[in-house]
């Protein structure tokens, strides 16, 4: 019996490393899922942070011509808060105790998780560049109230 390879067969062969790469690479919890989870929720910390400081700063008095900022800055406070509370409502929620340091206690739960996770690395990407221009808007309304 003879088996010959055509060139479809070999891409799917070089299709199946390539995912399974990508699965071995988000289970690694050094550097896959897991680590990418921590690293979204170390972010968020440093986001609240920096909300809470900001808010602070223009809840307190200002000068009469800080009126309008102090409006835009607060409202976009809420718009940012709304934003990772829209995200992270259903999708922290769902993989924290998967992604979280030590896993849930159950192996293939946190299997599932991970592999998930992997999946919606687009998704995820965008809302840490959102999370970046936030934190850039916040820099410059700290900075508005320095002047």
């Amino acid at each position: 019996m003879e088996v010959a390879l055509t060139f479809g067969a070999v891409g799917d062969i070089i299709s199946l490393v390539l995912l399974a790469k990508d699965l071995f690479k988000a289970l690694d919890d050094c550097r896959g899922s897991a680590k990418s989870y921590c690293d979204l929720i170390d972010e968020l910390d440093v986001l609240k942070t920096r909300l809470e400081k900001t808010k602070s700063l223009y809840e307190g008095e200002l000068p009469d011509e800080c009126e309008d900022t102090k409006k835009v800055a607060l409202a976009l406070i809420d718009k940012i808060r709304g934003d990772v509370e829209a995200f992270c409502g259903p999708v922290c929620k769902k993989y924290a105790a998967s992604l979280a340091e030590g896993g849930s206690g159950n192996v293939m739960k946190d299997f599932v998780r991970k592999i998930e996770w992997k999946f919606k690395e687009k998704e995820i990407e965008k809302f840490r560049q959102d999370i970046s221009g936030h934190c850039r808007s916040l820099d410059w309304l700290d900075r508005v109230t320095q002047l």
